[in-house]
């Protein structure tokens, strides 16, 4: 067990996603006889303080991964019944009675189900609860395996908060850090793939290239700090009046970018409009207590899949600014 677990903890070291992390742990309890499954989820709710019992509610998380004899909905429906404990691993009877028997698989009969175990594991990183690792048992697992898989949740926290933090750099070295706006290069990437996509399936796409009016005056009437607040205000006021699917970078400066798909001509246009408009709208508080408003032009270049190439499309759009 000390050679397994060590194997385990040794490979979390290379692995900077969850998927490989949970993948070997399925791996690592394939060879136990009795463990007739595994699964993880995280849970939905990333309160730091979890109850020590909870119900359905506060389990309506992912199911991130699964392995063995049981389908998805089957682990859902047991978690779902399991008065699950966030503080200690836990065993659980299972009822052949239970709903979700009726979609188990059928090489396991009603009366081996009566026998089968549920052990549930609270998984923690980051200094609280944010998911649980579950195993179907074909009998109980008694002290030494709760001691085994208390182990392995630790592990497990440490693979999935180095995985966590992972992102968290991808993330952040892909965005601009006063806009939490996409970058410019990550911006062209992503025309580059609309393209490639235009062209193979026959779609259209449009972008929206919007510059600030007159802000170099924010910036030399009210200091740099102003200007900076009005870059993320109007930051906001871009994600707020377009839909949550829509791409939008940080082009430079006081430029921004939006990638609009499938959308039609005319409502593209609407769409910018309603984009100007909301910009406009923007106040943000300025020295002695001055309101600071500005105003943004936006320029709509419109893709098919003749259209020319990228540098073309966005020269496009960024002169249908002062047109």
């Amino acid at each position: 067990m000390t050679a397994r677990r060590y194997t385990f903890a040794k490979s979390l070291v290379s692995y900077l996603e969850e998927e490989p992390v949970l993948s070997d742990l399925g791996a690592t309890f394939a060879s136990e006889k009795s463990v007739l499954g595994i699964a993880f989820k995280k849970l939905a709710n990333d309160d730091s303080s979890l109850p020590a019992e909870s119900g359905p509610d506060m389990k309506d998380g992912p199911l991130a991964f699964y392995r063995g004899w049981f389908l998805e909905s089957d682990w859902k429906k047991m978690l779902s019944a399991a008065p699950v404990s966030f503080e200690a691993v836990k065993e659980y009877p299972i009822q052949a009675s239970s709903g979700f028997m009726d979609s188990v698989s059928t090489n396991i009969s009603r009366k081996e189900i009566g026998s089968l175990k549920l052990v549930t594991v609270p998984v923690k990183w980051n200094m609280k609860v944010q998911g649980l690792l579950a195993f179907v048992l074909s009998e109980s697992g008694g002290q030494d395996f709760i001691d085994e898989t208390t182990v392995y949740s630790q592990l497990l926290g440490l693979g999935m908060q180095k995985a966590q933090l992972y992102r968290l750099i991808l993330e952040r070295s892909r965005k601009d850090g006063l806009t939490d706006l996409y970058l410019r290069r990550i911006f062209m990437e992503r025309l580059n793939e609309e393209i490639s996509f235009s062209k193979r399936y026959g779609t259209s796409f449009s972008i929206l290239m919007m510059d600030l009016d007159h802000f170099k005056n924010v910036n030399d009437s009210y200091g740099h700090p102003a200007g900076d607040a009005v870059l993320r205000s109007v930051a906001a006021a871009l994600k707020s009046a377009l839909h949550p699917g829509v791409m939008i970078c940080r082009y430079g400066g006081e430029e921004f970018a939006a990638i609009i798909g499938l959308a039609p001509r005319d409502e593209v246009v609407a769409i910018a409009e309603n984009v100007r408009r909301a910009v406009s709208e923007v106040q943000v508080p300025g020295p002695n207590g001055v309101s600071i408003n500005v105003t943004v032009s936006v320029g709509v270049s419109h893709y098919l899949p003749d259209s020319p190439p990228v540098e073309e499309m966005v020269r496009r759009a960024d002169a249908a600014l002062y047109s």
